[in-house]
């Protein structure tokens, strides 16, 4: 049985329970009231639910996803966003971030939901922690006229003035091309047994089961698109989506939930979910439109594109405003490789194509052209099969560069313990990426700071010498910088001792005082400068390793033991990384365990002591260089930008042992503060 919607189309009773449940009337607007829709404490009510931006996150995605809704907020856009995940995929922390910047946003469990009203089995709802989730959200949406981006999307105009243009009012929907891949045999363009796949999906095509009237007769786009006369294996790109769901009909979005839930697992019509949506509308013969344009792109500065083929170029997917005139605009960047310096993630560096790199400073574009087949690639020096080949290039408008050129970038570094081990190698490894650069160390090795200017000629290159051990040095270093804007703060300085306790001369145990005292002094001295977003702390010691902590000794002066020291340096680092974030809650604070790191400090021990370890190292252990190439992903991970991280010798999150308390961290913050002033009024 169908029934018609409040627009004037054609709803299942099935879907209807999921779109119009347990609603409230407030201001005007119907907002579902279910467990499976979250709102901020400071959510607007009176938001329309008739337009909307609806995007996919998850945890890995959240800063990214932030951006693109600030960014939306700053060109004007003042609708609805409904961040839709699946299940689990948006922690706590995640969810809080969100409600946190925007009173206009809502959280959407889409799989959960689907689940309850009995649309979806759990293991097929398991199945959409992908791309998929996508065109499920478009499917699910009560929004009207839905705008769907990805969470990469750079945008210079507001997306929503596409449903002014002439596309969207024709035919209630904007669709954009994808790449031409001319020598590719698969996806739309590949065989389903004999015959070619789209050919036999019009053909073979159940029409009655969707009461879809006409049978197989497939539009004259279609019959001339790429895709269908064999041109490329990617017809649509689906970084932004508009459809009006009302003019869609609701034939369309059943027909969009078959190829999710059936199609995709018989046959792989699809690199991912992007041409479902076009498909679902073509096989229920509803028009729709895409923009008179091809994909462009913009130029690649690691693939030196400019440099070596200025005709064809390899970077993120750019598209124009879908319209006639005769000056082209531009409309959005789809650019993860402008956000993520590690855009194909972190594993996959050293596989990674030039034109995949971290991408920050795009100079060109292609210029708007119609959808145009390449004759060839592959044949120049690093050209892919992503590339625009011939195509030309024109400058990037000063508009973007100039909004790009607001992201945050990184100015002034702090490197403590950076004299030798992780700490030089992530000092080499951070000096292209900063402007200043200030280290800290008990020594300075001669060559120091030249080795460093080496990696960045243009880079200020300052030594300070700085016992970390000593907490009277880090206050005089603290008071000369507390007017100092450090960006990152990596904390290195490390010492190994076979002894039992050492106090300094300041009654602090030696290795107590250098990876813990020391260390949370310097931060927490600079704390009121560290508030600001583009702020990440890294201390590097031995993150989720702490053990039980002596509740009646925690400087250990009566329980100490190396065990005993280790224990407590560590778990108390996890919980003052925590501690540390809720009073400066827009930057970042991590704690990260380097693994067996191949330093050469046991050099220095008897060679009964030394041999063992210098086995086991060439087995097991990380070279410094390594170990710091995961250190450095961490600052510049967009899904590290706050809050607190506790990371494994890979970067990877940690959960919190069953130490990390908050009565024990309040204890810690308690003791910490009390020594450190117990030290600088005794001394």
């Amino acid at each position: 049985m169908t029934t018609t919607d409040e627009g004037g189309y054609e709803v299942s009773e099935g879907l209807r329970s999921v779109l119009r449940r347990h609603q409230s009337f407030v201001g005007g607007t119907q907002h579902p009231k279910s467990p499976f829709y979250q709102r901020g404490e400071n959510f607007d009510l009176g938001v329309k639910r008739d337009r909307g931006v609806v995007t996919c996150m998850h945890n890995g995605v959240v800063a990214m996803g932030v951006s693109l809704i600030r960014e939306l907020r700053c060109l004007g856009n003042q609708e609805l966003v409904q961040v839709y995940h699946c299940g689990s995929e948006l922690s706590e922390q995640s969810k809080k971030l969100l409600f946190s910047i925007d009173d206009r946003l809502e959280l959407v469990d889409v799989c959960g939901d689907l689940v309850e009203q009995g649309v979806l089995e759990q293991e097929m709802a398991d199945k959409f922690r992908n791309w998929w989730i996508k065109p499920l959200a478009m499917y699910h949406t009560d929004v009207r006229h839905v705008m769907l981006m990805d969470v990469d999307d750079i945008s210079i105009k507001d997306p929503a003035t596409l449903r002014d243009l002439k596309p969207y009012k024709t035919t209630g929907t904007t669709f954009f091309y994808d790449r031409v891949h001319s020598n590719c045999y698969e996806h739309v363009n590949g065989k389903d047994g004999d015959e070619h796949y789209l050919k036999k999906l019009f053909a073979s095509f159940d029409y009655d089961r969707f009461n879809v009237t006409g049978g197989n007769s497939p539009s004259q786009h279609v019959l001339e698109s790429f895709a269908y006369t064999g041109k490329t294996c990617h017809e649509m790109d689906s970084s932004l989506v508009l459809v009006d769901k009302e003019r869609a009909g609701q034939i369309v979005m059943e027909i969009m939930l078959w190829f999710i839930t059936e199609e995709r697992f018989r046959f792989r019509y699809s690199f991912g979910d992007k041409e479902t949506f076009w498909l679902a509308f073509e096989m229920a013969h509803v028009p729709y439109a895409f923009s008179p344009w091809g994909v462009s792109g913009v130029s690649s500065t690691p693939n030196r594109d400019m440099e070596l083929h200025p005709n064809t170029l390899c970077g993120s997917i750019l598209h124009y405003l879908p319209v006639d005139d005769q000056d082209p605009e531009m409309l959005y960047v789809n650019g993860k490789a402008l956000l993520d310096p590690y855009p194909e993630g972190l594993k996959e560096v050293l596989k990674a194509r030039w034109n995949n790199m971290f991408n920050a400073l795009p100079t060109h574009m292609t210029p708007r052209l119609p959808r145009t087949v390449f004759s060839k690639f592959g044949e120049e020096e690093n050209i892919y099969s992503k590339c625009l080949i011939g195509l030309g290039s024109t400058p990037l408008p000063e508009l973007f560069t100039a909004n790009f050129s607001l992201l945050p970038m990184v100015k002034h570094a702090l490197i403590v313990g950076a004299s030798a081990g992780i700490g030089l190698a992530v000092a080499h490894k951070v000096a292209p990426m900063v402007d200043k650069l200030t280290l800290c160390s008990r020594r300075c090795p001669p060559d120091l700071v030249a080795s460093i200017q080496a990696k960045n000629p243009s880079l200020e290159v300052v030594y300070e010498r700085l016992d970390v051990s000593l907490l009277h040095e880090v206050r005089k270093f603290t008071t000369r910088h507390k007017d100092t804007k450090f960006d990152w703060i990596v904390l290195t300085a490390g010492i190994l001792s076979l002894n039992g306790r050492t106090e300094t001369k300041e009654g602090l145990d030696v290795k107590m005082s250098t990876h813990y005292y020391g260390r949370f002094m310097l931060v927490h001295d600079l704390l009121a400068g560290l508030d600001r977003p583009g702020v990440r702390v890294l201390n590097v010691l031995g993150a989720g390793r702490g053990g039980a902590p002596q509740l009646d000794d925690l400087d250990l002066k009566k329980k100490y033991s190396i065990k005993h020291c280790a224990d407590a340096t560590t778990l108390y680092s996890d919980l003052m990384a925590q501690a540390l974030s809720e009073h400066a809650p827009n930057a970042s604070f991590m704690h990260i365990y380097p693994g067996f790191v191949n330093t050469g400090i046991f050099n220095r021990f008897p060679w009964y002591v030394r041999l063992p370890f210098k086995v086991f190292a060439v087995v097991a252990a990380h070279s410094p260089e390594r170990c710091a190439e995961y250190l450095v992903a961490t600052l510049t991970k967009p899904e590290f930008a706050t809050g607190w991280k506790l990371l494994g010798e890979r970067g990877e999150p940690l959960p919190k042992t069953k130490y990390h308390t908050d009565k024990l961290k309040n204890m810690v913050w308690k003791h910490t503060l009390k020594t450190i002033d117990t030290v600088m009024i005794n001394q």
